[in-house]
């Protein structure tokens, strides 16, 4: 058995393996699948006690990513943006044990990384740019390391929301990642603080469109 790793290490290397296991030509590998699957029960070792809060944030992003990931090669998780929406019964029931404990995908987005059942994180709005539910409408899976997540964290937001977001000045409308509708309440809780919130994220032209957009009395704001 020996002793068990760090966590952020089997968090990374994991989902390392779960990545390149979903992006190989064709079916996956059934021995390669059954050696992933085993490997996911060192979770079972790792200790969270007293982990710093980066590092605890990491590692569990990383370990939603990898879920999701593993559902996908096993057929289990849900391929369309119409059956993703927070706290549907695929969140719910897809778990891992980690420690003595069980995190569905619930759990970890909505109780731990969103900060509704842990007290000692803060909700972090990037982190929805560092989930991926494996459809159209999320981001891809990255790995995030804890020495360098704040950075990170910023870099998969100005990218996902730069290669989303569209301003139409002459109709005085912003589309929206529908994200930002899903978890609005994490973003801002008027219209205008949600474009606020978005602005400095994206190239400068397009932030001053937004900027400029967001003073005007009437904005329609859709989300796709």
């Amino acid at each position: 058995v020996g002793n068990a790793r760090g966590a952020c290490t089997v968090s990374q290397d994991l989902l390392k393996q779960a990545i390149a296991l979903v992006n190989a030509p064709g079916t996956p590998d059934f021995a390669a699948v059954q050696e992933f699957q085993q490997r996911t029960c060192e979770l079972q070792m790792v200790n969270l006690i007293q982990l710093p809060v980066e590092e605890l944030r990491c590692f569990f992003i990383n370990i939603f990513n990898v879920l999701v990931l593993q559902a996908r090669i096993t057929s289990k998780a849900p391929v369309s943006d119409a059956h993703i929406v927070p706290r549907c019964s695929f969140f719910r029931n897809t778990s891992y044990q980690v420690g003595k404990y069980f995190y569905s995908l619930d759990d970890v987005c909505r109780g731990i990384l969103r900060a509704k059942k842990c007290i000692f994180l803060q909700c972090d709005a990037r982190v929805h740019f560092a989930l991926s539910y494996g459809t159209p409408a999320t981001p891809p899976p990255r790995v995030f390391t804890p020495e360098n997540l704040e950075r990170e964290l910023e870099a998969a937001t100005r990218k996902f929301c730069s290669e989303r977001v569209r301003v139409d000045m002459a109709q005085g409308e912003v589309t929206l990642p529908v994200i930002f509708d899903w978890y609005r309440k994490d973003f801002s809780s008027s219209p205008v603080g949600l474009l606020n919130w978005v602005a400095p994220r994206l190239p400068t032209s397009l932030a001053n469109q937004l900027s400029q957009l967001s003073q005007r009395k009437e904005i329609k704001i859709t989300f796709e």
